[in-house]
């Protein structure tokens, strides 16, 4: 999730081991450390454009690591004259909590590394969202005026609640769609996913044969719930891929992490490109943040990583009408 999110509940991890006397500092401590695990992001090249990807939520997310990254912390923190011994603790709670809250989310982390490289994406909350972190912070200032234990169970209350309900709303998600016979949970591979900032409007992607089908779904409150089915695109297979590359090693290589970051649900934008078909503006939506074009003329180079966060006009509207409620 966000660093404002992940510091939140690494100071609230901290508190778990309260103490009145220090509850600032002690919750400074755990801050930095509940943020620390995404120093992985540090990990980049300026020739390899998927190295971050490689290891971001890798290793520094993993459970094992816990101990080994609140280490680092405490060292960091000694540089201001705290003694390790005093900080670890803190900083031990604070990171163990990073993991755990990437794994709440739908982009997800590999919290079993190097045993597996499963990610975990639990799907109950989207990686930004401020119902989450909102109530949190708001509680741990409380907790900081009034120096009272309650405010941080109450913390952690709220956080298990939202997770909670966040599940309860994906299995939502789900029902609805198997009841309107759009989803087979038996047979079909699928994704059921929050959308940015909020647990009431969802994507679905579905794998059905050669394609992957998108649908929007939003839960309604005093209103019925809605799907709108979006269109249907091409998968990505394996031999297609490795006759556009045609024996280029590099690209080879772009393509497995690629396919292993996507959960190799992976659709054709155009003859050259690929995209992740996790993730778009619109819940139904085709237009991908992240993709990859390949090259037939360039043997000794990578593929070309392409990000696209631009949010024109055309979608600033369409988002309005989905958060209104008037297309979903």
């Amino acid at each position: 999730m966000d660093p404002l999110s992940q510091a939140t509940l690494g100071a609230m991890g901290a508190q778990l081991k309260y103490s009145k006397k220090d509850l600032l500092k002690i919750s400074i401590w755990g801050a930095i450390a509940g943020m620390a695990a995404d120093l992985d992001i540090l990990i980049k090249s300026s020739s390899d454009p998927l190295l971050n990807i490689q290891y971001h939520r890798q290793f520094s997310h993993s459970l094992i690591f816990i101990p080994i990254g609140a280490l680092i912390v405490s060292l960091f923190l000694k540089l201001f004259k705290v003694p390790i011994k005093k900080s670890y603790p803190y900083t031990l709670l604070g990171y163990g909590t990073h993991g755990f809250l990437d794994a709440f989310t739908s982009y997800g982390t590999q919290l079993w590394w190097p045993f597996s490289t499963k990610r975990e994406a639990w799907g109950c909350v989207s990686v930004i969202d401020p119902l989450v972190t909102a109530p949190l912070l708001i509680l741990l200032c409380l907790g900081f005026k009034y120096k009272k234990r309650i405010f941080s169970i109450l913390g952690w209350t709220y956080f298990c609640f939202y997770m909670t309900y966040g599940y309860f709303q994906r299995t939502r998600v789900e029902n609805l769609l198997v009841s309107k016979k759009l989803l087979d949970s038996s047979n079909e591979r699928y994704i059921i996913k929050p959308t940015l900032g909020n647990n009431f409007i969802w994507r679905v992607i579905i794998e059905r044969g050669e394609e992957f089908k998108f649908l929007g779904v939003r839960l309604g409150l005093l209103s019925k719930d809605k799907v709108v089915i979006g269109k249907s695109v091409k998968k990505v297979f394996d031999i297609e891929l490795l006759n556009l590359v045609n024996g280029n090693n590099l690209q080879v290589s772009d393509y497995k992490r690629f396919k292993f970051f996507t959960g190799n649900y992976l659709f054709w934008v155009d003859d050259n490109t690929i995209a992740d078909a996790r993730y778009s503006f619109l819940p139904h939506g085709d237009w991908p943040i992240w993709s990859l074009k390949f090259s037939r003329d360039s043997q000794d180079k990578h593929a070309e990583f392409i990000v696209d966060r631009k949010v024109t006009p055309k979608i600033k509207s369409a988002l309005k009408n989905y958060w209104s409620g008037n297309n979903l």
